[in-house]
């Protein structure tokens, strides 16, 4: 709990400096567990709130597995998104982070582009169909990249939204499954990035939705591994992050 404690406060203390309206940054915690999703939550809250600005973005995320070519015989599935195990409490997390420029000019229209690192882990379940034996599949991708910002309603407006739109280049870090150990059957490739948040002080800061989208398959394809080379993973999320001012109200800060 110390180490936790010390580690917020240097993150704090190394932001804290930076007063410019015109650097956009975020770090980003999303999972699609509902367990780790609610501490998450509460955890980049509280910081939220100890650095008085909006540090953390928070994401709940969904993975849809394409399916693979039946004639195979395989199916993938999803780990339970309610369970207490730590495959499934932490079966698919991202976090990372966003720096960069945006414009604070007067009006109702801003513009911003930023640079981003993301470390993202996919655990799910391959099934076969004819014995029904499960294979654990982990995936660990390191995803680089960035995007542009295109911010509507004026920057003193306690409402006005934000859309985001960028690129990824994701490469494997690791895999472990029914292929084996080796990250070298995993493909590497661009995905796109797209997301509507809302901005300002009001009620609804903190609250969005996002889109990744694979443009290459998770797999590569030769003699091997053709069962599994059609697969591909998008992901859909809702942003919901607890402000600093959603805590300075509830506790009366």
């Amino acid at each position: 709990m110390k180490r936790t404690f010390l580690i917020i406060i240097g993150v704090i203390t190394l932001v804290s400096p930076i007063q410019s309206q015109n650097l956009y940054y975020k770090f980003e915690v999303g999972t699609n567990n509902i367990y780790s999703f609610a501490i998450a939550n509460l955890a980049t809250g509280w910081m939220n709130a100890l650095a008085d600005r909006m540090l953390f973005d928070n994401a709940y995320t969904y993975t849809y597995l394409q399916s693979v070519d039946n004639s195979q015989g395989l199916k993938t599935r999803n780990y339970n998104i309610t369970g207490i195990t730590a495959r499934e409490f932490f079966s698919d997390v991202t976090t990372g982070g966003k720096i960069g420029y945006q414009s604070s000019n007067p009006g109702n229209f801003n513009w911003g582009v930023f640079g981003s690192a993301h470390y993202r882990i996919n655990q799910f379940k391959t099934i076969t169909k004819s014995s029904d034996d499960e294979y654990h599949n982990d995936i660990q991708r390191l995803l680089l990249g960035g995007g542009l910002l295109l911010s509507y309603g004026d920057i003193e407006s306690s409402t006005r939204f934000t859309f985001e739109a960028g690129l990824r280049y994701e490469m494997p870090m690791y895999y472990k499954g029914f292929l084996g150990k080796k990250s070298d059957v995993l493909n590497q490739g661009l995905s796109s990035h797209f997301a509507i948040r809302i901005n300002g002080n009001g009620a609804l800061q903190g609250l969005g939705v996002y889109a990744d989208i694979p443009h290459y398959k998770l797999y590569k394809k030769d003699d091997s591994q053709v069962v599994v080379s059609n697969l591909r993973m998008y992901t859909f999320g809702i942003i919901y992050t607890i402000t600093p001012w959603k805590i300075i109200k509830i506790y009366n800060l």
